[in-house]
């Protein structure tokens, strides 16, 4: 065939490098914090053979841009429309209601080759679903790649028409162009856009097309090139350029993590992907022989299939845990191979040897896109008069320079719940001096500062402050984190521009600097690193400056997933939840009270107690009251049920 490569079996083997350690990350193993950028060999390994592909049928004067697509269709298609069929219908049995219309428009954007910016718009909101709860999440690479195919061959056409030359230019350029973007936009405050959009992540692709590039040069002109050297010497060199690439390939799962990713990390698994490509296939390389053994080679021909059944499974059977409290999850280490190989035989394999795809792939995608929008358009219906209103007064305290638009996902979640507004518009604020309640003297005694976990708690704090004349200062914001970082950061989200976090950043620092109150208040969730080195040079700056600290302790989470909860209770009725874990729990509480007895100046209010039952399950509403808005914040009710706690956290830590 005249578009057949070589198969090189080692890079079966890659594949399996990659995908291992992406399902291991996934199942929550922290001790390998960067399995994810498997992702990342992918996207170099994908570049590498289907431009391998190209360059092949083109020097044989076979290569047509229909062929080509239409080969993508029978490789991706079949194995992903009974992924996502399963999925919806799965989704449409396991989840809450809440959450059918985001996995809806999941499924639809990976059929138009859009879940990267769908994925990127559902996530971006602080308020939004935690990206882990989304089934469909993994499907933002594969449209990554597939939006850089409809463009990539056109540009090597071109190329190979009119400059063939110049190939090599073009695809150093494209690299070097993506790479200093990703970079730049990383380290601007915008690592979403960098981690998501295909502009950002091309250079990725390109590095696997650079190496078929350079063969296909080499083997064009008859010149030697990287990897082509013989003799002792030569295969001495390769041995260890490919095992070096095997090394970086394994120091990126140890060494990296999400923060700030891709940026230049990425370059660690990706120039390891590519050393590993082009220096191994030598007789008797070594690495190549630990790549090709049968078990490794297997795992990785069936890569794909893996890839698309890991992420629904977990995602899925980590719901079920949550909505029938007797399931286990260790089901889904049997779920994940096992449907990856009946998908893998049953339809990927059947499925490339089809001539032609599409009286196949056409009546799937009409069903998958009839069911998915069946999820978007469906509409529960709550009976939430069977509760008192559930208020959420955490807009009225912030100061974020705009409020979070309830739409989409935020939309569900804020659902049927009374939430209140700015009194007055004040869009400044993040650059001023907050909402200041001056019940006391000009001296200001207290400051809150915080995300969402310190709005739940500032109604009451404000209460509190008027009944005993102490002059109060709000200024927190959700969507930040809960200390300023020192030094302030340019970071982006939904309601702060990276320029706008800078000035909130620094602003905070200088209030506590020049108004030196008598009490700061911080609440905030206590994990994902919130008590982190960065706090404690926080920590450090507060003591410079004789500043005392009380910390709240966050009520129990929920293990109903980050839905509404007044939603939720209506589909039981019990006034008790199951807890989501409650050894986090006690080690969150253990970990501030360490800190406080660390420094003299941080105390701690207790408050988890309050909703922790006998039988450990969490109290969530007193006859028609709910306590909670959704898995981890609490209503103005909870909050109030705090409130002798908090005022003797602050009497007592103003006094000492």
């Amino acid at each position: 065939m005249a578009n057949s490569i070589k198969y090189r079996p080692e890079i079966d083997g890659l594949r399996a490098l990659a995908i291992l350690p992406v399902i291991v990350f996934h199942v929550g193993a922290k001790w390998l914090p960067g399995g994810f950028v498997g992702v990342d060999v992918f996207f170099v390994i994908s570049g590498y053979l289907i431009s391998s592909i190209i360059f092949a049928e083109h020097a044989a004067n076979v290569f047509s841009l229909k062929t080509f697509w239409v080969r993508r269709v029978r490789r991706i298609m079949p194995a992903m429309l009974l992924m996502l069929l399963v999925t919806v219908v799965a989704g449409r049995l396991i989840l809450f209601a809440g959450s059918w219309e985001s996995l809806g428009w999941q499924s639809l954007s990976t059929l138009g080759l859009s879940a990267n910016m769908v994925l990127w718009d559902i996530t971006r909101n602080y308020w939004a679903p935690n990206a882990a709860s989304l089934a469909l999440l993994h499907n933002w690479s594969l449209s990554v790649e597939e939006q850089f195919y409809l463009i990539y061959p056109v540009l090597v056409l071109f190329c190979l028409k009119w400059c063939p030359r110049r190939l090599l230019s073009m695809l150093a350029a494209i690299i070097l162009l993506s790479l200093v973007s990703c970079v730049v936009i990383t380290y601007a405050g915008h690592p979403a856009w960098s981690f998501y959009f295909l502009p950002f992540r091309a250079w990725e692709l390109a590095g696997g097309c650079f190496l078929a590039g350079w063969e296909y040069c080499r083997n064009r002109d008859g010149s030697a090139g990287l990897g082509a050297a013989g003799g002792a010497a030569g295969l001495g060199s390769n041995v260890a350029l490919a095992a070096a690439g095997v090394v970086l390939i394994a120091l990126s799962w140890i060494t990296i993590d999400d923060r700030h990713f891709p940026g230049y990390q990425a370059m660690m698994p990706v120039i390891g992907a590519m050393l590993v490509i082009q220096f191994t296939g030598a007789t008797g390389c070594p690495v190549t022989r630990l790549l090709s053994c049968q078990p490794i080679r297997y795992v990785g021909k069936i890569s794909y299939s893996l890839y698309l059944w890991h992420w629904p499974v977990i995602v899925l059977m980590r719901a079920a845990c949550i909505r029938w409290e007797h399931i286990s999850f260790w089901p889904a280490f049997v779920l994940i191979p096992l449907m990856a190989v009946i998908a893998y035989y049953l339809v990927e394999v059947p499925g490339r040897r089809l001539r032609n795809p599409f009286p196949f792939v056409l009546p799937g995608v009409l069903l998958v896109s009839l069911l998915s929008a069946s999820l978007v358009l469906t509409r529960p219906v709550y009976d939430l008069a069977r509760f008192d209103p559930t208020i959420w007064m955490g807009e009225t305290y912030t100061s974020a320079p705009r409020q979070v638009p309830l739409v989409g996902p935020v939309k569900a979640r804020f659902e049927g719940l009374t939430v209140s507004k700015r009194s007055t518009p004040y869009p400044d604020v993040f650059t001023s001096d907050g909402l200041l309640k001056q019940y006391g003297g000009e001296k200001l005694d207290v400051v809150v500062i915080g995300n969402s976990h310190a709005l739940m708690w500032a109604p009451v704090i404000d209460d509190i402050c008027r009944d005993h004349k102490l002059t109060v200062l709000f200024y927190a914001a959700d969507g930040t984190t809960p200390y300023p970082t020192i030094p302030p950061q340019k970071i982006a989200n939904d309601t702060f521009s990276a320029d706008e976090w800078f000035a909130f950043e620094s602003r905070r620092l200088k209030i506590l600097d020049e108004q030196k109150p008598r009490l700061v208040i911080m609440g905030a969730r206590w994990v994902g690193g919130d008590l982190s080195e960065e706090f404690k040079t926080f920590l450090n700056y507060l003591s410079k400056r004789n500043l005392k600290l009380l910390l709240i302790e966050d009520p129990p989470v929920l293990a109903i997933g980050e839905i509404n909860a007044p939603e939720y209770l209506t589909t039981t009725s019990s006034s008790t939840v199951r807890a989501k874990d409650l050894l986090e729990v006690s080690d969150n509480a253990a970990e501030i009270k360490g800190l406080a007895d660390a420094y003299g100046f941080v105390h701690m209010v207790r408050i988890s107690d309050l909703f922790l039952t006998a039988n450990e399950r969490v109290r969530v509403r007193d006859g028609r009251t709910v306590y909670y808005i959704d898995d981890n914040h609490l209503s103005l009710s909870g909050a109030r049920l705090c409130e002798d706690r908090l005022w003797r956290g602050i009497a007592d830590s103003i006094q000492k």
